[in-house]
């Protein structure tokens, strides 16, 4: 086990709704959710002097007896998934994209929308959205008949889902904006065989 490589491995607690404790593994560009055990593990290793110095220390951390093929035995279920990662091509899930929107411009648009992830202005949308579809559905009558479909109808519902889909990618890099994460810009691609926006 290189001792060297873990020091390239940077740890970040990872908020989820799970029960355990999760950590976030980043080695290169791609990152890993890991247990805690693995994450503690990995700290070890870093400022160890050797895998037997790393089995001294995990066995007084965790009050039980460690030998140096322990940890290389750990170490190669747990942690050399995360540095052969990269050596590893990934698969393709696009079969054609192209950016619309470069990260520069979304970065504008992003740090105007990071105000909506205060709990006020959640729980404001929520009542509102509430209240707008309590109206529609008790109160208002649509002129809209099921069967009929004229030319502006279908123009109206596609430039609906372009705005509504464009608008939620921009959710995507708010929220990288909000919780520190650098984002990409917004494109146009081909997932399978179905088109769609993304953020990078």
């Amino acid at each position: 086990m290189d001792l060297k490589i873990t020091k390239q491995i940077s740890i970040h607690a990872f908020d989820t709704s799970s029960l355990h404790n999760k950590y976030l593994a980043c080695y290169g560009d791609r990152s890993f959710e890991i247990t805690e055990a693995t994450a503690q593990l990995i700290g070890i290793l870093q400022h160890a002097e050797s895998v037997e110095d790393a089995a001294i220390q995990l066995s007084r951390l965790k009050k039980n007896e460690y030998t140096a093929e322990d940890i290389k035995a750990i170490g190669v279920k747990c942690i050399d998934p995360i540095v052969k990662s990269g050596i590893t091509p990934r698969n393709k899930i696009f079969l054609f994209k192209v950016q619309l929107i470069p990260a520069e411009v979304i970065s504008i648009a992003a740090k105007a929308l990071v105000v909506l992830f205060r709990p006020f202005m959640i729980a404001f949308f929520v009542t509102a959205l509430v209240s707008m579809e309590t109206w529609f559905y008790f109160f208002k009558t649509s002129s809209f008949r099921p069967g009929h479909i004229d030319l502006y109808t279908l123009l109206g519902v596609i430039g609906l889902y372009i705005c509504s889909s464009l608008f939620h990618e921009l959710g995507h890099a708010s929220a990288c904006r909000h919780f520190g994460v650098n984002h990409g810009g917004i494109g146009f691609a081909l997932y399978m065989n179905f088109p769609v926006f993304y953020t990078d």
